[in-house]
């Protein structure tokens, strides 16, 4: 009996989800430096108000990684992905009127 040998497909799922993390992490931080420069000079509000603004940010991500990991952990990652891609379909579409009423 010949010994077949089977191609490892675990570097290039590492690989993979290497890549996702990074731009996923990437989406995230890319506004932060916008914020406080968008907060205090095109709003006009002070530094304290852009300070609150990333915190927000921050507070929210903080506040909703435990949900996340719940999530994953009952229901498995492929349950979590579709409920974030479609969960909020209606709430998206909702407002498809008001951009077609905004066309020029």
């Amino acid at each position: 009996m010949a010994f077949q040998s089977t191609r490892d497909k675990t570097p290039g799922r590492f690989y993979l989800l290497t890549s996702i993390l990074f731009v996923s992490y990437l989406c995230v931080a890319i506004p932060l430096p916008v914020v406080p420069v968008y907060v205090t000079e095109t709003l006009g509000l002070g530094n304290v108000w852009a300070g609150l603004a990333v915190g927000i940010a921050f507070l929210a991500t903080i506040a909703t990684r435990g949900y996340a990991g719940l999530g994953f952990t009952a229901f498995g990652g492929g349950f979590v992905l579709v409920r974030i891609l479609f969960g909020h379909l209606p709430d998206r579409l909702g407002g498809l009127p008001v951009a077609v009423c905004q066309w020029p």
